[in-house]
């Protein structure tokens, strides 16, 4: 980390280096062998899992640099809630259900892209409640399309039946 030492247990013991080497430096202490199950999950960009040496280390790291990630504002993650939720019921508006479907997973996907370009220039924006927003946008979207083609094909046939009835009098 920015200058501190790595050192790998296999292939020094602690005897063998000059203690001046330390001197003025953090050191980790701790397993990284992936046999050793020290593995842990992280929320990088990786999904390969960090040995727990490797997670305390970042974590000093990210204490030293004072902490650069930041939350985004407020009204930027409402702002997304809003766009996520309202993509598909807009395009609906435009577009049949298959293609408003699609059109709101589209925008799902480059918010998911966006929050992690944010994430690696140090901003941190809130994922959950705008993925949840678009997926309730979505649900919403085709049950009202679903609901509304009902409602056409009921009125379809009251009128069909009618006129077929009208027909039947005039003959």
């Amino acid at each position: 980390i920015d200058g501190n030492i790595w050192v790998d247990a296999k292939d020094y013991s602690l005897a063998q280096i000059d203690p001046d080497v330390f001197a003025g430096k953090i050191v980790v202490v701790g397993a990284t062998s992936a046999t050793l199950q020290d593995l842990h999950a992280t929320s990088t960009t990786t999904s390969v899992p960090m040995a727990g040496a490797e997670v305390q280390a970042n974590a000093i790291w990210t204490a030293m640099h004072d902490n650069p990630l930041a939350p985004a504002p407020g009204w930027l993650n409402v702002v997304a809630i809003v766009v996520c939720a309202m993509a598909a019921p807009l395009a609906a508006l435009r577009f049949r259900v298959i293609r408003s479907t699609l059109a709101g997973l589209l925008v799902l996907g480059v918010y998911l892209v966006i929050v992690q370009l944010a994430f690696d220039a140090g901003l941190v924006l809130a994922v959950t409640y705008p993925l949840l927003a678009g997926a309730v946008g979505l649900v919403g979207m085709v049950s009202a399309s679903y609901a509304t083609t009902l409602a056409e094909r009921n009125a379809f046939r009251h009128r069909l039946q009618a006129s077929q009835l009208e027909l039947i009098q005039r003959l």
